[in-house]
């Protein structure tokens, strides 16, 4: 569930049903408040960040950290070309301007477009 479109009382609703929750949420640096405004009354949150592992403790929740990764029987090497292009679509925050900021440090190829409808191209 994405923390905007309901509120903790969803978690105290199902505990008090005896039903365990499990909130997982993957834009934790762009939701700082998630970790104090929601994870507390989750039974345990999944952290897929690393980094954002100190939001939970602080935030006295219960939290397990597991980085999202893919099924090998399932996601396996396939024998294809290389594509050098990459496209990524999100929301504009500060970690992810962040880090785009170091793909351009890095002095590759990058072209990103804004609600502005201007192209910003660096070579």
């Amino acid at each position: 569930m994405f923390p905007f479109q309901f509120t903790p009382e969803l978690f105290k609703g199902l505990t008090g049903l005896g039903i365990p929750s499990v909130y997982f949420f993957c834009d934790n640096f762009a939701h700082k408040e998630v970790a104090e405004k929601f994870a507390p009354y989750a039974t345990l949150n999944w952290v897929p960040e690393k980094n954002a592992l100190e939001q939970f403790k602080a935030s006295k929740s219960r939290f397990i950290y597991l980085p999202m990764a893919a099924n090998p029987e399932i996601c396996y090497p396939v024998d294809a070309q290389e594509t050098v292009e990459i496209s990524f679509l999100g929301t504009k925050n500060p970690y992810r301007r962040d880090l785009l900021g170091r793909v351009l440090n890095a002095g590759l190829n990058l072209k990103v477009y804004g609600r502005s409808g201007r192209e910003r191209r660096r070579r």
